[in-house]
């Protein structure tokens, strides 16, 4: 359950580390070649595909849960994005 004082801000900060975690992952598996660019490029690079959907899964849960706790706030008296 996220709730408190440090819930939504304390998520966000954490979704924020996990897309620089799998944007590090996601560099570090590249694929061989481009499917859409190369006739005989084979569509099987499973791990980039993986960490390339955790990256953008990280990064909208982390616009979520800024926006939860600038709303779950008392006015004015958020700092999740500071």
């Amino acid at each position: 359950s996220v709730s408190g004082r440090r819930g939504w801000p304390a998520a966000g900060w954490g979704a924020v580390a996990a897309f620089g975690a799998c944007s590090v992952a996601d560099v570090a598996l590249p694929m061989r070649c481009a499917p859409s660019r190369e006739a005989g490029c084979p569509i099987d690079s499973v791990a980039h595909t993986l960490t390339s959907g955790l990256v953008h899964l990280s990064v909208f849960a982390s616009i979520a849960a800024f926006v939860l706790a600038v709303r779950s706030a008392p006015r004015g008296g958020s700092r999740a994005g500071r």
